[in-house]
């Protein structure tokens, strides 16, 4: 098969690969990221993880900022975004569906220049 580089940080190399796979497949092809792209904190939460295709964001905004939350299949591709506009300081909660079981990652994005990802299995 053939590979190309999608990601590149700390010198960590992740491969698209150019295949049908089956979700089993996906997954097991996707636990090799590294700790150094999830960057799990208390500012943003998903779950239920895993879930059963229905699942939610939740956004501790510490002050008066813009987000946006995209969600992407296991080889980056972009399924879902949404823009949340300017938040008030705050919890905030945002709900997602997903069609298919497999995994997916949800990056939060506000106008501060912050970004988190987290993986979210679906079953």
């Amino acid at each position: 098969f053939l590979s190309i580089p999608i990601y590149r940080k700390l010198g960590i190399v992740i491969y698209r690969l150019h295949t049908s796979l089956t979700t089993s497949q996906q997954i097991r092809l996707c636990n090799f990221l590294p700790q150094a792209l999830s960057t799990e904190s208390s500012a943003t939460t998903v779950f239920p993880n895993p879930t059963n295709r229905s699942f939610s964001v939740s956004i501790n905004a510490e002050d008066e900022t813009m987000y946006s939350i995209s969600v992407h299949d296991a080889f980056g591709s972009v399924l879902s975004t949404k823009d949340l506009g300017v938040l008030q300081p705050g919890y905030h909660e945002e709900s997602f569906n997903l069609m298919q079981s497999g995994m997916y990652y949800v990056k939060v994005f506000n106008s501060n220049g912050k970004i988190e990802m987290h993986r979210v299995i679906a079953k």
